[in-house]
């Protein structure tokens, strides 16, 4: 009697691949010529002539979607009538159990999110005003201009506040020059008739009501409607802006303005007081500011300049960060980066691998991960905490303590010549040490130390560095600066205020 032969466990694999490619080619040869199922063709068909029935506005979005937000299990029932009369015509065919249904289940789940959505966003969404953008594409667009002018009148002495509430649409906001208000509006409404819009329009136009400490600016909240304010008030007063989606610029004005903006971006630009601002979405930028910033929240990139007081930074914004002419203390508080720098006479970058700063006085802080860091410029104290970055410093006079702790990069410190000190520095083993000055650099068990006085000593640096090399470099011989001079050289019109805290990434 013939044995099986013994197959290695190699050939075995190869005998069940080949069996299983022959099944495939016999399934494809009994179903030869067999059609796909005419459930998706039709589905995509439908979805398709409502579209452009939509988009060309011969079928109106608001009843399409109020429509089928109560009717869209009907499509689910038709697929599944249509699937049940293809098996019965098919039970008999190879080709039942082999229909081309790629794609068709998906498409069933997505309708169904759909029109369960639609459901909600009728009965809740559409009603809190949270779903305008999206839905407001789906429908022909009508447009109307309005414009108030209303007087402004409060008791003698007292700052005027302005509250401006916008849940969509742009709100720009200049000096007048006349004590008045002046508004200008500009609707956009997406909805079925112009009859509709017309009554959309006059439901929703903006109203200024007085108030006993200055006025409130109101566009009431509806459906498919954004409208874009643009706002001309008495330079002296102090303004509160609510905007959900629009971007909001402030210009002009002398007193203090609050601003929240959920998703748009915030430009402010000579203002002659203090600016606080709340994002969650969009960039920020401000130029030539008399009082103090203060942003948090999220958002993307951050620019600001010319800024008579401090900046505070609160929040995680993800964007390029650049910052010039700082008058008072900046302070960057994130998840993962800390910074405070006292005096910012030049200017600050911050990305997300990247910080560097030039011309500032400390004593400076920073606690970051993964960054590589640039300081030039830099007089009084130091200290850097940082992980998988590059780290290069180069001071002037005075210099002040200087502490750096690095893991997984290297650290370059660039001294002037002519500078007093102490140095400790040390590295983790098989890494270098290297230094211009005549220091001691001393190599046990691999590690390399160096330690000791150059000049009549002084400020205290210490250095350690774990898997990266470590350099203390001799630079030009520098004269001491006086903060106080150096600042007014620098930027004549900024005064420092005091100490405000900020956050940032």
């Amino acid at each position: 009697m013939a044995s099986i032969p013994p197959y290695d466990p190699k050939m075995a694999y190869r005998q069940a691949r080949a069996q299983a490619k022959a099944q495939r080619a016999y399934w494809r040869y009994q179903t030869r010529g067999c059609s796909s199922s005419i459930v998706r063709p039709l589905v995509l068909v439908g979805v398709g002539v409502v579209a452009l029935l939509i988009e060309t506005g011969k079928l109106p979005s608001y009843m399409f979607w109020d429509w089928w937000g109560h009717w869209w299990p009907l499509l689910l029932i038709a697929i599944g009538v249509l699937l049940l009369i293809e098996y019965f015509f098919d039970r008999n065919n190879p080709c039942a159990g082999n229909r081309g249904m790629g794609g068709v289940v998906g498409l069933i789940v997505l309708l169904a999110l759909v029109g369960w959505c639609s459901q909600g966003f009728n009965h809740w969404g559409w009603q809190q005003g949270n779903w305008n953008n999206f839905w407001a594409s789906l429908g022909p667009e009508y447009n109307n201009d309005v414009q108030l002018t209303h007087p402004l009148t409060v008791a003698a002495g007292m700052t005027p506040v302005i509250n401006i509430e916008n849940p969509d649409g742009d709100v720009t906001v200049t000096a007048s020059a006349d004590g008045q208000i002046h508004l200008t509006g500009h609707q956009v409404a997406h909805i079925d008739s112009q009859d509709r819009a017309n009554q959309l329009f006059a439901a929703t136009r903006p109203q200024i009501e007085a108030t006993a400490s200055g006025a409130n600016i109101v566009v009431p909240t509806r459906n498919n409607l954004s409208d874009d304010l643009t706002i001309e008030l008495p330079a002296q007063v102090s303004t509160v802006i609510r905007g959900d989606h629009g971007d909001v610029t402030v210009e002009g004005l002398k007193s203090n303005a609050d601003i929240t903006a959920n998703h748009g971006d915030v430009k402010v630009q000579d203002m002659g007081s203090d600016v606080h601002v709340q994002m969650q979405h969009g960039d920020f930028s401000g130029r030539n500011v008399q009082g103090s910033v203060n942003m948090s929240g999220r958002g993307g990139d951050v620019t600001l300049s010319q800024v008579q007081g401090g900046a505070s930074i609160n929040g995680e914004f993800f964007g390029d960060t650049h910052l010039e002419q700082i008058g008072g203390q900046v302070q960057f508080l994130s998840s993962r980066t800390q910074i405070t720098v006292p005096h910012l006479l030049g200017s600050m970058t911050l990305d997300s691998g990247d910080l560097g700063i030039q011309q500032a006085s400390g004593p400076i802080t920073i606690a970051a991960h993964a960054k590589d860091m640039d300081l030039t410029g830099i007089t009084g104290g130091l200290t850097i905490q940082d992980n998988d970055g590059d780290i290069s410093v180069t001071t002037g006079l005075p210099l002040g303590d200087i502490r750096i702790m690095n893991h997984t990069g290297d650290v370059t410190l660039t001294v002037p010549s002519n500078a007093n000190f102490t140095f400790q520095g040390a590295t983790s083993q098989d890494e270098n040490l290297e230094t211009s000055f005549s220091l001691p650099v001393v190599t046990q068990n691999g590690q390399q130390t160096a330690q000791g006085r150059v000049g009549s000593g002084g400020a205290a640096i210490n250095i350690s560095t774990t898997h990266g090399s470590l350099e203390l470099n001799k630079g030009n011989a520098a004269t001491p600066v006086v903060p106080g001079a150096a600042s007014h050289s620098k930027a004549p019109h900024f005064k420092t205020k005091g100490e405000v805290q900020s956050a940032l990434e």
